[in-house]
Protein backbone atom coordinates (compact mmCIF):
# COMPACT_ATOMS: atom_id res chain seq x y z
CA UNK A 1 0.00 0.00 0.00
CA UNK A 2 1.09 3.53 -0.72
CA UNK A 3 0.29 6.45 1.51
CA UNK A 4 0.52 10.14 0.76
CA UNK A 5 3.13 11.88 2.88
CA UNK A 6 2.45 15.55 3.72
CA UNK A 7 4.89 17.79 1.85
CA UNK A 8 4.59 21.18 3.56
CA UNK A 9 4.55 20.47 7.28
CA UNK A 10 6.54 23.65 8.09
CA UNK A 11 3.79 25.99 6.83
CA UNK A 12 1.52 27.51 9.49
CA UNK A 13 -2.21 26.95 9.09
CA UNK A 14 -4.25 29.79 7.64
CA UNK A 15 -7.07 30.29 10.13
CA UNK A 16 -8.64 33.68 9.37
CA UNK A 17 -8.71 34.11 5.58
CA UNK A 18 -5.12 34.40 4.30
CA UNK A 19 -3.79 35.18 7.80
CA UNK A 20 -2.23 32.88 10.34
CA UNK A 21 -3.37 33.13 13.95
CA UNK A 22 -0.20 35.05 14.87
CA UNK A 23 -0.75 37.63 12.11
CA UNK A 24 -4.41 38.03 13.07
CA UNK A 25 -3.51 38.61 16.73
CA UNK A 26 -1.04 41.35 15.73
CA UNK A 27 -3.66 43.07 13.57
CA UNK A 28 -6.38 42.75 16.20
CA UNK A 29 -4.01 44.08 18.88
CA UNK A 30 -3.10 47.08 16.73
CA UNK A 31 -6.74 47.79 15.98
CA UNK A 32 -7.66 47.45 19.66
CA UNK A 33 -4.85 49.75 20.79
CA UNK A 34 -5.84 52.29 18.13
CA UNK A 35 -9.44 52.23 19.34
CA UNK A 36 -8.41 52.70 22.97
CA UNK A 37 -6.07 55.55 22.05
CA UNK A 38 -8.79 57.22 19.96
CA UNK A 39 -11.34 56.86 22.77
CA UNK A 40 -9.30 58.21 25.68
CA UNK A 41 -6.98 60.84 24.19
CA UNK A 42 -7.63 64.17 22.47
CA UNK A 43 -8.02 63.85 18.71
CA UNK A 44 -4.68 65.30 17.57
CA UNK A 45 -2.63 63.35 20.08
CA UNK A 46 -4.59 60.20 19.28
CA UNK A 47 -4.04 60.70 15.56
CA UNK A 48 -0.30 61.07 16.11
CA UNK A 49 -0.09 57.87 18.15
CA UNK A 50 -2.36 55.90 15.81
CA UNK A 51 -0.12 56.84 12.88
CA UNK A 52 2.70 55.17 14.83
CA UNK A 53 0.75 52.10 16.04
CA UNK A 54 -0.86 51.05 12.74
CA UNK A 55 2.41 50.57 10.77
CA UNK A 56 3.83 48.58 13.68
CA UNK A 57 0.79 46.31 13.64
CA UNK A 58 1.05 45.86 9.88
CA UNK A 59 4.79 45.06 9.92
Amino acid sequence: MRYQVPQFIEIEDKIIGPLTIKQFVYLAGGAGMSFIIYTYLPFYLALLLIVIVIPLALA
